[in-house]
């Protein structure tokens, strides 16, 4: 296993007082004789989540910048040098107890990052609506088809993380997206993720923050957002081959008609199918070019990283 001084458990708060207490209790002090810290980062709660805390003696900054959960893991992790970085939302969920499974592939070298799987663990009646359970899947499976990958649970708030892995991933979004951002990054830039199955409990207490119409909105515009940046040129050639095949429609009419008859009366069909052909060829050229772009930044990004490390 690698040498590591420290394991740190960030978990963003806000109004958590009913839950925050045992998911403390819960926490190991150690993952293989390494020192667990915890790290909480307060969105401003007016529910006494702050004196919890407080008298459990846990460390907590307040959230100083941009509201919404994906600001306050970015801003917490930017406040420490632990090699390893784990999340954990702090209603009392997901398992904390089961921090050690989820940090041993990191320590054995078989991961980059581990994400605490609730599709392949077992879920608590009611932990999560059907509408939630259908849109994971919807958002697993643009994902895996897209980057060509296996996740199951791109969602979930329980994962662990490489400092130096954390730290390549470009992250802008700042609310509950965070997940599906982190996870298509960090696809993106091919490191080693490995996903456990955890058991998911019902949310106690405070009623869920979540909204299931205006998140689901909000993720899938990341997740389009992110994928395009990624993968430009799959996006693009499935737009350049839907508008090449509309085309065939008045393109054929008017090559049925030129055979049948000798001429051409249906001229509108044929500029239609000439323009939506010339826009097809647009964008897929418009697609290739975009590619380019994205792998010419990925190898400026790797140098950097390169000179980072050799200095």
């Amino acid at each position: 296993m690698e040498t590591i001084n420290e394991v740190l458990l960030i978990i963003p708060t806000k109004n958590e007082a009913p839950s925050i207490g045992a998911v403390l209790k819960a926490v190991p002090h150690k993952v293989e004789k390494i020192p667990v810290k915890i790290l909480v980062i307060d969105a401003h709660s007016t529910d006494g989540t702050d004196q919890i805390l407080e008298e459990k003696h846990v460390r907590i900054v307040p959230q100083q910048s941009r509201g919404g959960k994906g600001a306050a893991m970015i801003e917490a992790s930017a406040m420490t040098t632990s090699e390893i970085i784990c999340f954990v939302d702090g209603d009392d969920t997901y398992p904390v107890e089961d921090l050690p499974r989820l940090v041993r592939p990191i320590l054995e070298g078989k991961a980059d990052m581990v994400v605490g799987s609730r599709i392949l663990g077992k879920r608590e009646h009611g932990s999560i609506s059907a509408a939630n359970l259908i849109g994971n899947k919807l958002f697993n499976s643009m994902t895996n088809f897209a980057l060509k990958s296996h996740i199951t649970d791109m969602l979930s708030g329980f994962r662990a993380i490489r400092r130096e892995s954390f730290e390549r991933l470009f992250l802008s979004t700042s609310s509950f997206e965070i997940e599906a951002e982190i996870t298509i990054e960090a696809l993106a830039k091919d490191l080693r993720i490995v996903e456990i199955p955890i058991n998911y409990r019902k949310r106690t207490g405070n009623p869920t923050k979540l909204d299931s119409l205006r998140d689901g909105y909000t993720i899938l515009k990341v997740l389009v957002l992110v994928l395009l940046d990624t993968r430009p040129f799959l996006f693009f050639g499935i737009a350049s081959g839907i508008i090449f095949i509309i085309g065939i429609y008045p393109a054929a009419l008017v090559i049925s008609e030129k055979i049948s008859t000798g001429t051409i009366q249906h001229l509108p069909s044929a500029i239609f199918a000439s323009m939506l052909w010339v826009l097809s060829a647009v964008v897929f050229v418009f697609g290739v070019i975009s590619q380019l772009i994205v792998i010419s930044r990925r190898r400026i990004e790797d140098l950097i990283l390169r000179q980072k490390r050799r200095a």
